[in-house]
């Protein structure tokens, strides 16, 4: 029955915004939201909205002063307007710099929605475009050669007119020019300055197979990087899903006590159903099968039992065994003896 809940100054975060939108998602009752000032940023947001545009109640939320940008906010107001069944009719985001794009958006959705009011810092936002990162020129070289299976010294020999296995760098680039290297002018000054370190004036093209190995080394590592900051991201949201759940599973009452308050309480609603997982970006298909996944659901299983068995006081637990009672009257065995 709660229809106002201000849970703003709490530090929840992107995992916190994960949670209450898994909330939302099935919360039939609440009407204001206030989650200002939480570190949710545009990430956080994006990971809410999931569970925000399945909500068919919700009339007020609050967002602001939290590191969002308009980014962020053009998602969120993309999810309130997406489905008719939504109902927002005040939105909070006092602290974020709006741009064209969004005051655009906003006049095609109050159209449709007239009472639809949001509340922004001002129109000077912008999106921070990065600069468009220039491929490694190693990486040009090795990929013109693999199409054309060409080894890398074998490539540069021609060029090396008395076998000392070093150029002149205006030869060297020349070469690299007419031998149709995708490779501009910034790019081919790259390469030169990464060869010839000292400044000689010549370049020793074993020197490119060094260079090619710390490419080679550098990318594995960004990789693993990559790889292994993905793996965190995951690992967090689990725990972030997975402490909710616990919540939800701990603040739910049994079966036993469920009946008494339907009982007594015929007004009051409640939804034993479990709540489901809209998170896909956090679940594995190969996971579910995995020896881990397994023993972790024998274990929430094994938990809910245990839970559901403390009905009342005095009643027996479900995850026990119930031995059988010994019956008074004597066994066939007994009475042969």
């Amino acid at each position: 029955m709660l229809k106002v809940m201000n849970l703003s100054y709490n530090g929840l975060g992107n995992e916190g915004a994960l949670a209450l939108g898994e909330a939302l998602r099935v919360n039939s009752s609440l009407l204001h939201l206030d989650i200002s000032c939480n570190r949710i940023s545009n990430e956080g947001v994006r990971l809410f909205c999931k569970g925000l545009e399945c909500n068919e109640n919700l009339r007020v939320l609050q967002l602001a002063r939290n590191p969002l940008t308009v980014e962020g906010a053009i998602v969120l107001l993309s999810s309130i307007t997406r489905k008719p069944e939504n109902r927002i009719e005040d939105l909070d985001i006092s602290n974020v710099l709006v741009n064209p794009q969004f005051l655009s958006l906003l006049e095609v959705a109050s159209i449709s929605r007239p009472g639809l009011r949001v509340l922004f810092a001002g129109k000077q936002g912008f999106i921070a475009q990065k600069r468009p990162t220039r491929p490694d020129p190693m990486k040009v070289i090795q990929d013109f050669l693999d199409e054309r299976k060409l080894r890398l010294l074998d490539f540069f020999k021609n060029m090396d007119k008395d076998g000392s296995m070093s150029v002149p760098v205006s030869d060297f680039c020349r070469y690299i020019v007419l031998s149709g290297l995708p490779l501009d002018s910034a790019e081919i000054d790259s390469l030169v300055q990464r060869l010839d370190k000292h400044q000689t004036g010549t370049i020793d093209y074993r020197n490119l197979v060094d260079s090619r190995k710390k490419m080679v080394k550098d990318q594995r590592k960004q990789q693993r990087r990559r790889a292994r900051k993905e793996r965190l991201e995951k690992q967090r949201s689990r725990r972030a899903l997975k402490s909710f759940h616990s919540a939800v599973r701990a603040l739910t009452p049994p079966p036993a006590s469920r009946e008494t308050a339907g009982s007594n309480r015929s007004s009051a609603h409640f939804s034993g159903s479990p709540l489901s997982s809209w998170y896909q970006e956090i679940e594995n298909r190969d996971e579910a099968n995995s020896p881990h996944t397994q023993n972790e659901v024998s274990e929430t299983l094994e938990a809910d039992c245990f839970y559901s068995s403390q009905g009342s006081l005095g009643s027996p637990c479900l995850s026990e065994p119930q031995t059988p009672k010994r019956s008074s009257s004597p066994s066939l065995s007994d009475t042969g003896n």
